[in-house]
């Protein structure tokens, strides 16, 4: 390689490498208490689990808000990873609803945990940091729901759009809220309540394609 080569090549100082690092070993400390112990989580919590002190947390997070909702943007940007493609035409759709489901309910179980159940709207009175971060999920949430729904409806021959009440089940049986529910009550995993997840749907498909014929 030349000497002009390296000459133009962008250098990035150690300095800045090691802030990067650090950022990164906070963010990705915060995700794991998080899933283990929801917003309520205290930064002191958070360095420990990073191996930093409370004061270098603070040099890259301004407010304990501020690093939450970091966190937490980053969960969402892996659930936008997970999101299903919509099934191959002939696909065999109960197929692909165990497989969707598994993906989900496994994400549930392993990046989002118990930091669901403290993301509602009262939160953002205590952290407003959060309130974009609620908004942006809400958006995305809703998306995905319409789209996944309008995928395995016209995928089992579903003529149009789906009747609003069939978007709604695949909106709670996809949800954290099933995951969490059957897992708690049955004491089961991830799979297993993936899979009765995706029974439940096929039945709600059934019927609603039942409906949609005799309109």
């Amino acid at each position: 390689m030349s000497t002009m080569a390296l000459e133009d090549s962008p250098q990035i100082s150690l300095g800045a490498e090691m802030r990067s690092v650090a950022r990164t070993r906070i963010l990705r400390a915060a995700r794991e208490v998080l899933v283990r112990q929801g917003v309520g989580s205290t930064v002191d919590d958070i360095a420990t689990a990073a191996g930093v002190s409370r004061r270098t947390v603070f040099r890259y997070f301004p407010s304990a808000g501020q690093l939450v909702a970091a966190a937490i943007a980053e969960i969402m940007d892996d659930f936008a990873t997970q999101l299903p493609t919509a099934p191959e035409p002939g696909a065999d759709i109960d197929a692909w609803l165990v497989e969707t489901a598994i993906r989900m309910h496994r994400f549930h179980a392993e990046r989002v945990g118990r930091v669901f159940w403290d993301l509602h709207p009262g939160v953002s009175e205590t952290m407003p940091e959060l309130a974009e971060v609620l908004a942006t999920r809400d958006q995305l949430r809703r998306g995905w729901r319409d789209d996944v729904t309008l995928a395995a409806w016209r995928g089992c021959g579903g003529l149009g759009t789906p009747p609003p009440w069939v978007a709604h089940a695949f909106f709670l049986l996809f949800s954290p809220f099933a995951y969490n529910g059957l897992a708690t009550s049955d004491d089961l995993e991830s799979d297993e309540t993936a899979r009765i997840s995706a029974k439940t749907l096929s039945a709600v498909l059934a019927q609603a394609l039942v409906g949609d014929a005799r309109r």
